[in-house]
């Protein structure tokens, strides 16, 4: 009996022992039951799954979005994110993590399902990438031609920087009547002028530019060109080796450059190495080599920019020679300024100008031509007075004289165009007759003359009558009544457009048939536009000054390529 007590009392306490740690281990499962959502199966059981809302959109391919799902037990009891599983009825438009973490994948709507048990609970997942940034192809389009037309592409990403694949475009033109635009963004010029083709997609949007212009005048220098749009957008193209051009580099271009392009010019001119222009608000610049001061700005220094000229008088005309620049003002007055070493400037001594400086006279001047070393002009009594250089007679007075202020003619008309060329100028009076005087060692002055030089007005051989006339370096081309061209002189480039490189004696129709609007004869090349505003180039290539994208001598009219985009 002694034996068996102690393991009695041995085994009770033993059975206490495990009532209480069975006791202890049930209270723990509840505490973790209730912590974990009821969730061990030793707790009320759930009787649903939920989510706060039926669907969710995500914005951008890559996007996230944590889920959060409820539950609730028999005895309405609530429970917040119950271990679930969670999987994706299309993975390929948007997957979800073990936690319920959804990532875009793709476009598309799908199901995102949570599951604990027998219990279900769906939500629907919509990827849809909402445009947040949209670019387009082109900012800037111009036209050289009605019926031209340009294909215009946009680009739409969303928030995260993905690109939209297939973007809902719509494309729109403010103005129908200047350029029309299809659903597919292909861009047609109907008319002169200026429109803004809009594309958008949903909620952003973006802008092209559009110019339908043609040439209105094409002003050939010595290497290099420039030409003024009816849209008044200048470009200039060749040379740049003084900042001619006017883009602010010395850059050679072989096609048109737009300069300025935040101006509206009313008028351009090149020179050798400058060109000038004048704005429709009347503001008068200049830009490239100014070692004379031919700038007008008050310096020699030279500008690679259009800089505005230090005149207070409004400018209705610039012409320029070699190293100097003259312009008739707004009150008829001549300004002249640069280098003045054979008193080309006018203004009665040899002294080089940095800034326009009067010529002293009682005139009112119409027209004026600068040639490289001498200056002309018409007043508004329909004569001609020339100053500067006249070592080959081409002031036209008879002499050899070198002349520092104006001096007329000897042999007055009835004059309405005039202009200047190296050593030599030309005329066209009232009649319709064309003259020219001064250097003949290239038959520049087309007359029946074998004299090398002649300082006497002499009538230009042919039966046409004409409308306008230009002088260049050697050689001489003019229009006639019916807007054909005609050149003669010095042909070594092909700058009569004869489609040969024979000098000519007297005039030579241009080849091609054009009926021309404006015709302007350079140093070693000529350009003209015509009446429907086609501008072409020929003679001398070697910078690229015709703008046909290449460097080869043209002996006959090359159509000008603008870079439109």
């Amino acid at each position: 009996m002694d034996d068996y007590k102690p393991k009695t009392q041995s085994l009770l306490n033993n059975t206490s022992s495990i009532r209480l740690f069975l006791a202890i281990r049930k209270l723990s499962l509840v505490l973790v039951a209730i912590v974990l959502g009821c969730d061990d199966g030793t707790s009320p059981p759930l009787s649903s799954l939920s989510f706060s809302s039926t669907s969710i959109t995500l914005s951008s391919l890559g996007e996230t979005y944590q889920l959060k799902i409820s539950a609730k037990t028999t005895g309405n009891g609530d429970f917040q994110n119950p271990s679930v599983e969670w999987s994706s009825v299309n993975t390929e438009i948007a997957g979800v993590s073990k936690t319920g973490l959804v990532t875009a994948v793709t476009n598309g709507t799908t199901e995102i399902v949570a599951r604990k048990g027998a219990l279900t609970a769906n939500i629907s997942v919509v990827v849809h990438q909402k445009p947040t940034n949209l670019v387009v192809s082109i900012n800037k389009v111009r036209f050289e031609n009605i019926g031209d037309t340009a294909q215009l592409y946009a680009a739409a990403s969303d928030a995260l920087g993905n690109v939209l694949l297939d973007p809902n475009l719509n494309w729109i033109s403010s103005n129908t009547s200047v350029a029309a635009v299809s659903p597919s963004g292909l861009v047609t010029a109907i008319n002169l002028g200026t429109t803004d083709i809009a594309v958008e997609a949903e909620n952003v949007s973006a802008m092209t530019n559009i110019t339908v212009s043609h040439w209105d005048r094409i002003t050939p220098g010595y290497k290099m060109t420039c030409g003024i749009r009816t849209s008044h957008e200048v470009y200039c193209w060749g040379n740049n080796e003084h900042g001619q051009i006017g883009d602010g580099t010395t850059t050679e271009h072989d096609r048109p450059k737009a300069i300025a392009e935040d101006q509206l010019w009313a008028s351009i001119v090149s020179m050798v190495y400058h060109s000038c222009g004048i704005l429709t608000s009347q503001q008068s610049f200049c830009w490239g080599r100014n070692n004379y001061g031919q700038l007008g700005i008050g310096s020699s220094e030279e500008h690679y920019r259009p800089t505005e000229i230090a005149e207070d008088l409004p400018l209705e005309t610039i012409e320029g020679g070699f190293q100097h620049s003259c312009s008739i003002t707004s009150l008829g007055t001549i300004k002249c300024w640069g280098r003045n070493n054979y008193g080309q400037l006018g203004t009665g001594n040899g002294a080089d100008q940095l800034l326009p400086t009067d010529i002293s006279t009682q005139l009112n001047w119409v027209d004026i031509a600068a040639g490289s070393y001498h200056t002309c002009a018409i007043a508004n009594s329909d004569r001609i007075y020339c100053w500067g250089l006249n070592q080959f007679g081409q002031l036209g007075n008879g002499t050899t004289v070198d002349r520092n202020n104006p001096h007329e003619l000897t042999e007055q008309d009835f004059w309405t165009k005039i202009s200047a060329g190296l050593y030599h100028t030309c005329a066209i009076n009232q009649a319709g007759e064309a003259y020219c005087w001064g250097l003949n060692d290239q038959k520049q002055l087309g007359s029946e003359r074998n004299q090398s030089q002649w300082p006497y007005p002499d009538k230009v051989k042919t039966l046409n009558l004409w409308t306008d006339i230009s002088a260049g370096r050697s050689h001489t081309c003019g229009l006639n009544d019916t807007r054909q061209a005609f050149c003669w002189g010095d042909n070594e480039y092909g700058q009569l457009g004869d489609s040969s490189q024979n000098d000519r004696p007297s005039p030579v129709p241009v080849n091609g048939n054009h009926t021309w609007k404006d015709i302007e004869a350079g140093v070693y090349h000529t350009c003209g536009v015509t009446i429907s505003g086609v501008g072409y180039c020929w003679g001398n290539n070697e910078y690229s000054q015709l703008g046909d994208h290449t460097d080869l001598v043209r002996t006959i009219p090359r159509k000008i390529g603008i870079t439109k985009y």
